[in-house]
């Protein structure tokens, strides 16, 4: 009797090995990211039997044996797996990787991470790669679904997860291969390493870029535009989706010497709106109109100009609470896309001036990220955080920037409106507890060390114990993080 070699088996017997082989490797990159549990109808089924009679506890050790036996069977060369596709391999991690005994209170602020509005994971990664560590993607990586907040040096590993190349090129060849928000990770990487390689694929795929990546993808054009994205910007109103043309439409008005206005729309909204006492807000009657629509359709300089106003003076006179949620959204559109650089320079120069006593035109500033490079947005900060008049709560900054200021004068932010008025609730609360147990003075100095490079944390911390907060309170959790680490540098 003869005996068919494994090699020789039918095309179906071939496929249903790749696929057992496939759901080895998805298991195998679960437990290696950290995830122990998986339900059984993730594994082969022909260990279904087996494992449905072990107790749950033990299912994790079984299957791993069971996973190491299948691979040793397959590698003995009777059956290579046409099928089947291996997984790229891991990327690598640039940077020395936090120490084990850095775990336990990494996990401890990257829990504090849901209490503090504006805060996310990338703050917390940032922090890490400042003091020269990568964090192991175990520790943060399974829960973390937007990669938008990712330092570049972990966008390998999220893309990894997700079964992709992770360095792939972006290009008229992978572009299809990618979802939409991969392709707003990818694309805005390209562009700031290379802004006209990135300018170019965007021109290629322009009357289908997606809707919401899409708009947002050309946004980021308004940084540096220039009249060479004419072509591109004019093949953009070809798009279906309402969102990449609008976007389109305001940014050529801005290379635009006389936009050509919408006189019905303009006439509606200067009947709509008043300008008194500095504001431009919406005049209040029975039959006021939506005006998101009138909005988008009116240039920048002439809705300013209808009001008698300078392009910057309309910007701070906008008053939020006036107006609608979809009204606010397409005028902060209007400003972004068609704002020019000079009244952009005037509108930051008077924010920083007027921020610290008025904190509510922070909301301003905000809106106007997108149009500033990271080194922009570092100085506005520290300029703020450091003002002696400074209202605005630390952990509102946080929506401005995500890596640590440099050179913070900490003594000058403990010394500011803020800083004292904090000073003194801590203090007050450390009179009557051993530890601090309100939730907005927590944020506060958890933000803080965020905020704040090596030597300004260690400044910090003085100036906190001080006060009479112990060392081993958990709302020093982000300056003890950078202690930790920069002890072990030393």
């Amino acid at each position: 009797m003869s005996v068919t070699p494994l090699t020789s088996v039918d095309t179906a017997v071939e496929e249903a090995l790749a696929q057992e082989l496939a759901q080895i490797t998805t298991l195998e990159n679960h437990w290696l990211l950290g995830n122990a549990n998986f339900e059984l109808s993730q594994v082969p089924q022909s260990w279904q039997p087996l494992l449905a009679q072990v107790a749950p506890a033990q299912r994790q050790v079984y299957a791993l044996i069971l996973s190491q036996q299948q691979k040793l069977f397959l590698q003995q060369e009777v059956w290579q797996p046409s099928a089947a596709t291996g997984k790229a391999a891991l990327p690598e991690l640039p940077l020395p990787c936090l120490p084990a005994r850095a775990h336990a209170l990494f996990h401890q602020v990257k829990g504090a991470l849901a209490q503090i509005p504006h805060a996310h994971i990338g703050h917390l990664l940032h922090q890490m790669a400042a003091l020269g560590y990568s964090v192991p993607p175990q520790l943060w990586l399974p829960k973390t679904q937007d990669g938008r907040y990712l330092p570049a040096l972990y966008l390998p590993w999220w893309f990894w997860v997700r079964g992709k190349d992770p360095y792939s090129a972006l290009d008229v060849e992978t572009w299809s291969c990618y979802t939409a928000k991969e392709i707003f990770y990818l694309w805005t990487h390209l562009y700031r390493q290379d802004a006209a390689k990135a300018r170019t694929l965007l021109m290629t795929f322009a009357s289908k870029l997606p809707k919401e990546s899409g708009a947002e993808l050309l946004k980021m054009l308004s940084v540096d535009l220039t009249v060479q994205d004419q072509a591109l910007l004019e093949t953009c109103l070809q798009n279906k989706h309402l969102q990449v043309r609008q976007v389109a439409q305001a940014l050529l008005w801005r290379l635009q010497d006389a936009p050509v206005v919408d006189e019905e729309a303009l006439a509606l909204l200067k009947n709509q709106l008043e300008y008194r006492h500095g504001r431009l807000s919406k005049i209040s009657t029975e039959k006021t109109e939506p005006l998101a629509t009138p909005i988008a359709a009116v240039p920048y300089i002439h809705l300013a100009q209808a009001f008698d106003l300078s392009p910057h003076q309309l910007v701070l006179a906008w008053r939020e609470a006036s107006f609608s949620a979809a009204e606010n959204q397409a005028f902060w559109l209007s400003v972004v896309c068609q704002l020019p650089t000079y009244s952009l320079e005037k509108c930051l120069t008077d924010l920083v001036a007027r921020i610290p006593k008025t904190p509510s035109l922070f909301k301003t500033l905000v809106a106007l990220g997108i149009r500033l490079t990271a080194e922009q947005s570092q100085q506005l900060a520290k300029a703020i955080l450091s003002h002696a008049d400074n209202r605005l709560a630390w952990s509102e900054l946080l929506a401005l920037v995500d890596q640590p200021l440099t050179d913070v004068d900490i003594t000058s932010v403990w010394a500011s409106a803020f800083g004292q008025s904090l000073a003194k609730k801590i203090t007050k609360v450390c009179k009557a507890s051993t530890h601090i147990n309100q939730p907005h003075l927590i944020r506060e100095i958890l933000a803080l060390g965020w905020l704040v490079d090596a030597q300004a944390a260690s400044t910090s911390v003085k100036i906190l114990q001080d006060l009479g907060v112990s060392i081993h309170d958990t709302a020093l959790d982000t300056h003890r993080l950078t202690l930790e680490l920069t002890t072990s540098l030393d």
